[in-house]
């Protein structure tokens, strides 16, 4: 069978490759094949290990039959293939090589890669990575969504990896992925090349990759910028070299082909100027010396004859050593001989004609272009400007503090990248040297580089960091002199020598790199109605030709991969007049070059549309003049979306708008690479643009980090079940008792040893590096404006900020602040944009990162809180702390300290600095209130010549250079404003200059400058002369920013230790990378000794060491998502130093060694740990260094997730087969009688299990956070997302969003309890008329998630009105009718008492709910046991039309998971488990069954003792003796809605006995736990709709239950936590009050609350998932003045509670819980009973 089986394999194999499946069937049927393979495996697992010897060979020919189905070019046989071939490998591995099967299937592998053939495991593995790497390639744009083939690549490759492993591979990381054969389509990663090691162990790994941006060691350094390239040679420009010739021959030929000069063809002599002969060296052939075609003949080129003359060509010939490169002709009219050059040396003595019979020349056909004419052709002699972008990372500096470099320098021009290496000097000198090309072509499109169409390394660049001369030219005056304004940049040269057609070209030219902007606009390529400004960050309309109205400006800088985000400030804007956005860009050389004087590109009109070429949709909002737009350019995905950060009616607006463009980059298989470059389109005269220095860019991901993830997560996996699978077979004998040394005895789950071997030697050197910068306790991580929603693990625009007090005070000082801003802080933010706010914006201070602050916005008012995006942190430059008010300074700063800051105020840094002015404008210069233009009041106009004292220098928001003067106007007033340096616009023309000390007192005279500086403060005066001060000993030349900001910060530092002692400088030194607690392990190999083994206590109270088991691991995995939970943070930022001082006091101890830590907090985080058995005894740091480990696993699996499968093989092959995956298996596990996990030998126990990545997955599940896993759950949502074209009427809904009509005044419990018709019922529920108005929907109609403008950001796929309810749904009717769904479907408590009242058979039949898909489960309807509150689908086979509601309930229930709603459905294990892909137990029966666990124990220990004890059918003891028990006792079974089945074929006829009573047994426990199996089919299948069912195995039954579900119990202290105060302090009394009776409230009570405040009745189970901040909100009108009369307010949509101030807590408990309990509509006062739904009730 299985030479069959591999025959009809092998017929279906037509390549010989891992190409990408086609959609081709192939004649075999791969479900069949797969029905053999089970079948004969499934034989061979039941069978005595001396029968499976002779059928090991069988399991190899399969094998093998399977690996010729590889290589199918069907699809379906590849990928069934696949899926089987793992799991035979995988079976094989886990037995071992004991295992005859095993063995035989092992050894038939060669260990070692044949160097013909490359069958070996390595060879094999290698090819496989080849292909999953240019699969993951081409899947790039779909991530975190992925195919099923290329899961199954990636499965396949782990599976080789681990035989790679046993053939001596080093490990899962160890790929030589810059060795194996590289597809040329995907750009080879810097990463996967060797380099010297990083010079911190705290480099982590997400910053090696890139994935995460930070400062830290071992980030990446981003530069970018222009490089321009000069004439590389003049004097070969003429036409004595043969250029301008050569470039005139070839447009004077400017045929259509060049054809093959071959013998027979016919050419003409060439008629050309005498030229010199060429400069290069002398060799073979040079000079004239030209070899025939033996090498023999010699002759030299004969002088042109006056006329041309033609000739034939007779033999193709050797010229100066290149074989072709000369012909030999006869010429027809001589008959002479002649050997001429084609090709050598670069020149061409003949040109191929065609001839007519009379031998005239009737066609000339083109010569071969030559080197020189390549260079012509490209510009190669002209200047030339690229875009680029340098990035390096340092190494370890060596004695003399040279830093070795190595990175990548980005072409965009090229659609090239290139390996660099090098070294940054002391002084801050870059040397840089192109090694490698990585990406973009190597044979093409290089000649306006090198002249020549080959890239060529060598390239040699040295830049320096440079201070560039002021915009006033040499007047450099400062306060103290010498120094100019600064800038961030390295300014250097480059050089390289090319050879020409044996010219030697030095090739030279200048590049200008900087950090502030990640581009400027390109005065080379802007159209001619658009200036741009001097520093290139201003693009203005100017008048021009009038055919250039739309005109564009490129950046500098264009991007072909990564994830990149900028803002442009639009400063002036008329309706539709501006267009931001990405174009291409033709390129270097090119004649077909970009018409600049039209809108091109993807871009974003301020009209409210997407413009892509003539195509325009409605997208976004409308933006307007000093709003500021977002672009997010994502070339992975092939992405564009744009942010909006302005204003709208007063209110500020900050809103993430989405992708507006997709799809750029769909295809990669088939789409050439594509370089987008920033646009700027202006339409108007007078429009301006500026782009700004805040922008976020990154590389990106690139396959190989994503497949090294994956398979490092898979082999830890695979590492773990294997050491399971040993574990049991070796079965440890009990330890003994008696003697004198006791082991500890362990509390366990699955096994009975401590195992650490799954965890590998990499993971402890990834946790190792994690733990040195987790000690530190200074950074936070952050997703940005550049990540998108649900997107921060997958998308690289994460930033680890640095959260301690010095880097924060360097960034302040950077951004000129005096006070400093450290990272907590609360700050008021009064303007933005130089425009006042209404209602003020309340943010926290997180850290620095590049040199700038960055914060997120805590409390925002109306619609703008609700907007998605809104409150992503962001960074201040310059020209935002204008409108920054201190509030109060973070809990965790010390108290003693927090005073001196306020005291000791930062040094300003030269840039800021500035003094006298005078101005030279002719109209003078108009001071205004403001640093911003155009949102400030004029104070006053001071006049040419007049000498003004400034006391500031600054950047606004739009460039423009503002100095703070104090002046006296014409009033006689003193007046302190901000006045421009220069005029804005199309052409900068200076205002005002600086002047030194003398020439001012020169020009405005003794007096009055001394009249001046008397009016200065005295804060104004000390802050002046302490920045005289502090750079007095500094030489200005080797003066730079960062050494300016170094010492302004050290200074600080210096005089805030000498004001506060010890505890300031304990404080500070945070800063500079102090750990907590004692010094903790200093290399790997102790930090391993601290993180494998932890200490435990005995009963008898002796401490020991042991292993961490997964039981542990998973205790400890759960401990750490609870901390998070509880603080409010990821896991990843959990500060170091809280958690060692908690576990080092034990709990509330810890608030008085922690500044801030809530005492209460302190307690929960330690009890956390004391309700684990398993952890109770280790020591913080053991307990800290394995939670690193953990973090270090989780790191990998955030980019592991979408490239790894939890489905199993027999799933996929049952919905093949049967259309639906197997439910519900049983586990023997627990039943009584069972003496092993193993069931007994039956025909279904004995089928084969085939092992998968996906079975070894689920084991580990555990392993991972939550929040890891609901990271990648969210993307996938986003991912699969159905996009909802938007209105032309912003406040309209789009048609695809229907409005659906409810009547919930019909839909009460009480009513539908009194309809005895089930469909009647069904008709007037609110379950029921959804049912009715959706069920025609198609599925990807449930898959929307819809926003909508004043929707308080609640998600929907439809809009709900209420009929007789006075109500519009702005989010809280939507989120209504999921919670009255949710009531409906298990309510029962009605239904119950009208059937017992009716009594009889009716009770019987009516134990469902009101709506007939659940029933009360055993427990509730007994009233005793546990779980009485759980709810149990309708069990057996119920007709199709309820199987169909229970499938609409599963769409649903979809629906409400999609848009962030909870849904309270009570549901026991019996249904989380089989959809989490767990086996059920006797135990989850016993869960929500205890009369029929409890008779079968009494079974069990009737028969195990002998007949000994009796029981009856109740479960009680029998009275009337065994007999009786014995004759009623059969094998039929009651179902839980009271329905009676046979557990045989004649079960009511087969009784119970000692021989059969374990048959019974299982029998009735596998009916009860399947009892629900259709109905649960059904639901899955709805949900499966909706949602990505097959992540559900990602998940634990207890997870998943909350994240459809949430939390049943309204948790005050969180709800607390997530709470905003609007115009009333947190601490007044009603406040107080308030929180207090929340507490005291019953469960139910608190529900009801929910309901009242947010129309749902479960919350969120942490903060991070909280959509939206519950506000408590003063009362507005007479409440206000009389609280103790009105009633508090609620609204729903907005998760609001206006809350009058009461006098009393009582009095606060009785109006609130009458307002509770007295609403049960939605706007109810204004409820008309006249009104639609009403005349039905």
């Amino acid at each position: 069978g299985a030479g069959a089986l591999a025959s009809v394999l092998s017929g279906a194999t037509g390549a010989e490759t891992l190409d990408e499946p086609d959609e081709t069937e192939a004649g075999s049927d791969p479900q069949a094949a797969a029905w053999v393979t089970t079948l004969v495996m499934s034989v061979l697992a039941s069978e005595a290990p001396a029968v499976r010897v002779n059928c090991a060979e069988t399991v190899v020919r399969l094998f093998r039959g399977w690996s010729t189905g590889l290589q199918s070019p069907s699809a379906p046989l590849k990928l069934w293939s696949g899926t089987v071939l793992n799991s035979l490998v995988l079976g094989s591995v886990a037995a071992g090589a004991d295992d005859p099967v095993a063995g035989l299937l092992l050894s038939s592998i060669p260990p070692a890669a044949a160097a013909a053939a490359d069958l070996g495991v390595i060879g094999m593995r290698d090819r496989v990575a080849m292909f999953a790497l240019r699969r993951t390639w081409d899947e790039l744009p779909n991530l975190p969504t992925a195919s099923r083939f290329l899961l199954c690549l990636v499965e396949l490759l782990s599976t080789f990896q681990v035989l790679a492993m046993k053939a001596g591979a080093p490990g899962p990381l160890s790929i030589p992925w810059d060795k194996i054969m590289w597809d040329p389509r995907v750009p080879r990663c810097p990463l996967a090349l060797p380099s010297p090691p990083l010079a911190s162990s705290s480099a982590v790994r997400e910053l090696e990759d890139g994935v995460v941006l930070s400062d830290g060691a071992g980030s990446w350094e981003l530069w970018s910028g222009v490089v321009s390239q000069a004439n590389p040679s003049p004097d070969l420009v003429g036409s004595r070299s043969g250029w301008s010739s050569h470039r005139e021959m070839r447009r004077a030929e400017g045929h259509e082909e060049v054809l093959p000069l071959v013998p027979g063809c016919h050419v003409m002599r060439r008629v050309r100027d005498p030229a010199p002969p060429p400069t290069g060296g002398r060799g073979e052939g040079e000079q004239g010396q030209v070899s025939g075609g033996d090498g023999g003949e010699s002759p030299a080129p004969p002088p042109a004859p006056a006329s041309a003359e033609v000739g034939i060509v007779e033999e193709v010939v050797t010229l100066g050593g290149v074989p072709g490169a000369g012909r030999r002709v006869r010429w027809l009219k001589t008959l002479q001989h002649e050997v001429v050059r084609w090709g050598a040396g670069g020149e061409y003595d003949v040109v191929q004609v065609q001839l007519d019979d009379k031998l005239d020349v009737v066609k000339t056909f083109p010569t071969p272009e030559t080197e020189l004419d390549i260079a012509a052709k490209y510009r190669f002699a002209q200047d030339h400007y690229f875009g680029v972008l340098l990035r390096f990372r340092a190494h370890t500096p060596d004695p003399e503090g040279v830093e070795a470099l190595e990175g990548t320098l980005e072409w965009p021009d090229f659609l090239a990248t290139t390996r660099v290496r090098g070294h940054r000097r002391p002084d801050g000198t870059v040397v840089i040297r192109e090694e490698e090309l990585l990406a973009g072509s190597r044979d093409s499109d290089w000649a306006p580089r090198f002249g020549t169409n080959a890239w060529q390394p060598g390239t040699v660049f040295e830049l320096g960091i440079r201070v560039p001369p002021t915009s006033n030219g040499d007047d450099k005056a400062s306060p103290v002199g010498g120094f100019s304004v600064p800038e961030r940049g390295l300014h250097g040269t480059y050089t390289k020598d090319v050879v020409l057609d044996g010219h030697s070209i030095a090739v030279t030219g200048r590049a200008s790199l900087c950090k502030d902007r990640l581009f400027s606009f390109d005065r080379h390529c802007c159209a001619s109605c658009i200036a741009v400004s001097e520093d290139g960050a201003a693009a203005t309309g100017c008048d021009g030709d009038r055919r250039d109205h739309r005109g564009v400006v490129f950046g500098t800088v264009g991007f072909s991969s990564g994830v990149h985000y900028w803002e442009v400030r639009v400063e002036v804007a008329d309706h539709g007049s501006v267009f931001i956005g990405v174009a291409e860009k033709a390129k270097p050389g090119s004649s077909k070059q970009k018409r600049l004087s039209r809108w091109q590109g993807w871009g974003f009109v301020n009209y409210r549309a997407t413009l892509h070429g003539s195509t325009e949709r409605v997208y976004g909002e409308h933006f307007q003049a000093n709003d500021t737009i977002g672009v997010r350019l994502d070339m992975d995905h092939g992405r564009v979306s744009f942010y909006l950060d302005g204003m709208k009616y007063g209110e500020h607006i900050v809103s993430d708008l989405g992708p507006a463009f997709d799809g750029i980059a769909a295809n990669r298989a088939r789409l050439q690479p594509r370089t987008l470059w920033p646009v700027i389109g202006l339409r108007r005269p007078m429009d301006r643009v500026v782009v700004t220095k805040k922008w976020v860019s990154n590389a990106g991901i690139h396959p190989v980090t994503w497949l090294t993830d994956a398979l490092a997560l898979t082999t830890v996996a695979i590492r773990t079940g294997q050491g399971e699978t040993a574990a049991a077979s070796a079965a440890p004998p009990r330890p003994a008792t008696g003697g004198k040394s006791t082991p500890i005895a362990l509390p366990h789950r699955r096994h009975n040893h401590n195992q650490s071997d799954h965890v590998p030697d990499w993971l402890y050197e990834d946790a190792w590096r994690l733990w040195g910068r987790w000690r530190e306790s200074r950074w936070l991580r952050i997703a940005t404006r550049g990540c998108t929603a649900a997107e921060d693990s997958f998308t690289p625009s994460t930033v680890d900020v640095d959260t301690s007090p010095r880097a924060c005070a360097a960034a302040s000082a950077r951004t000129g602040l005096r006070v400093p801003l450290l990272s907590g802080d609360r700050v008021k933010i009064l303007r933005t944009g130089g425009r006042i706010l209404d209602q003020p914006e309340e943010a926290a201070v997180l850290g620095a990162f590049r040199g700038l602050l960055w914060y997120r916005v805590e409390s925002q008012r109306g619609e703008a809180a609700s907007l998605e995006g809104a409150s992503r942190p962001w960074c201040w430059t310059t020209s935002d702390i204008e409108g920054l008010e201190l509030v109060r300074r973070s809990p965790a700063t010390p108290p003693e300290i927090e005073p001196r800051l306020r005291d000791h105020r930062l040094s300003r840094a030269p840039e800021f600095w500035s003094g006298w002015l005078q101005s030279v404008f002719d109209q003078g210069a108009i001071v205004r209130d403001g640093i911003e233009i155009d949102s400030s009041d004029s104070l006053g106009e001071v006049h040419r010549h007049q000498v003004v004292l400034a006391l500031e220098r600054r950047l606004n928001s739009s460039g423009i250079v503002r100095f703070l003067v104090l002046f006296k106007t014409s009033e006689g007033t003193w007046v302190r404003g901000w006045i421009s340096e220069r005029i804005r616009g199309s052409v900068d023309v200076l205002i005002v200059k600086r002047i030194p000390d003398a020439e001012a007192r020169a020009c405005a005279g003794e007096e009055n400058c001394s009249e001046l500086l008397a009016q200065l403060t005295d804060v104004e005066r000390a802050d002046m002369d302490a920045d005289r001060g502090l750079l007095e000993d500094m030489d200005p030349a080797a003066w730079s920013e960062d050494t300016a900001i170094d010492r302004i910060t050290s200074d600080w530092e210096r005089r805030l230790v000498a004001a506060c002692g010890p505890r300031a400088e304990e404080w500070l030194a945070k800063g500079h990378g102090a750990g907590q607690g004692d010094a903790g392990p200093q290399d790997s190999r102790s930090f391993r000794t601290l993180a494998e083994a932890r200490t435990l206590k005995d009963g008898a109270g002796r401490h020991g060491r042991v292993a961490w088991s997964i039981d542990a691991d998973e205790q400890l995995c759960q401990t750490v998502q609870q901390w998070s939970d509880l603080l409010g943070v990821t896991p990843g930022n959990l500060v170091f130093a809280h958690l060692h001082a908690i576990l080092q006091a034990g709990g509330g101890g810890a608030s008085a060694v922690v500044q801030g830590l809530r005492r209460d907090w302190a307690e929960h985080v330690a009890d956390c740990v004391r309700s684990k058995p398993l952890l109770s005894g280790a020591s913080p740091d053991e307990l800290l260094a394995r939670a690193a480990v953990l973090l270090a696993l989780n790191a990998r699996a955030q980019r592991a997730l979408p490239l790894v499968s939890f489905s199993l093989p027999e799933d996929d092959w049952d919905e093949e087969h049967q259309g639906v995956p197997s439910l519900a298996s049983v586990s023997p596990r627990g039943l009584p009688g069972a003496k092993s996990a193993v069931p007994p030998s039956t025909a279904a126990a004995a089928a084969w299990r085939p092992q998968s990545v996906g079975r070894h997955l689920r084991r580990i599940k555990m392993l991972l956070f939550t929040h890891t896993k609901r990271q990648f759950w969210d993307a996938v949502l986003q991912a699969t997302m159905t996009p909802t074209p938007l209105a032309h009427d912003e406040y309209e809904d789009p048609r695809e969003i229907k409005t659906i009509k409810i009547n919930r005044v019909r839909a009460t419990p009480q009513r539908l309890a009194t309809i005895r018709l089930v469909s009647e019922r069904l008709r007037s529920s609110v379950f029921g008329q959804l049912h009715r108005e959706l069920r025609s929907l198609p599925r990807s109609a449930f898959r929307r998630a819809y926003v909508g403008k004043g929707h308080g950001g609640q998600r929907r796929a439809f809009k709900v009105k209420f009929l007789g309810e006075g109500v519009n749904d702005y989010g809280g009717p939507y989120r209504a009718v999921f919670d009255q769904v949710a009531d409906e479907v298990r309510s029962d408590r009605l239904a119950l008492s009208n059937a017992v009242e009716a009594g009889g058979e009716t009770a019987l039949k009516e134990r469902s709910c009101l709506i007939p898909i659940f029933v009360p489960c055993p427990n509730r309807s007994a009233g005793l046991g546990a779980n009485q509150d759980k709810f149990l689908l309708l069990p057996g086979l119920p007709p199709a039309h309820i199987r169909e509601l229970a499938g609409f309930l599963g769409k649903t229930v979809g629906l409400a998971v999609r848009h962030g709603l909870q849904m309270g459905l009570d549901l026991p294990s019996l249904v989380w488990k089989p959809l989490a892909g767990q086996a059920l137990t006797i135990h989850d029966l016993e869960a929500v069954d205890s009369l029929t666990s409890r008779t079968i124990q009494r079974i069990a220990e009737h028969y195990q003792s002998g007949g000994s004890s009796s029981v009856g059918s109740d479960g009680g003891a029998d009275e009337a003796g065994d007999e009786d028990w014995r004759r009623e006792l059969n094998f039929t079974t009651v179902l839980s809605d009271g329905t009676s089945v046979s557990l045989s074929p004649d079960g009511a006829q087969q009784a119970v006995d000692e021989s059969n009573w374990q048959d019974f047994v299982r029998a009735l426990v596998a009916c009860r736990l399947q009892e629900s199996l259709p109905m649960l089919h059904a639901l899955r299948t709805g949900l499966a709709s909706v949602l990505p069912v097959d992540l559900f195995p990602m998940f634990s039954p207890e997870e998943l239950e909350q994240l459809v579900c949430g939390s049943g119990d309204v948790d005050v202290d969180l709800l607390q936590q997530c709470t905003e105060y609007e115009e009333v302090s947190p601490d007044a009394p009603h406040i107080r009050f308030f929180w207090e009776v929340l507490r005291e409230m019953r469960g139910e009570e608190r529900e009801a609350f929910l309901r009242f405040v947010w129309a749902r009745s479960r919350m969120p189970s942490a903060a991070t998932d909280f959509p939206m901040n519950f506000k408590l909100q003063a009362p507005q009108g007479p409440a206000e003045t009389s609280p103790d009369q009105w009633l508090p307010h609620a609204q729903t949509c907005f998760f609001s509670l206006s809350l009058p101030a009461y006098t009393t807590k009582e009095i606060l408990r009785e109006k609130l819980l009458f307002a509770i309990k007295n609403s049960p509509n939605m706007d109810a006062d204004v409820r008309l009973h006249s009104a639609e739904g009403w005349g039905e009730a």
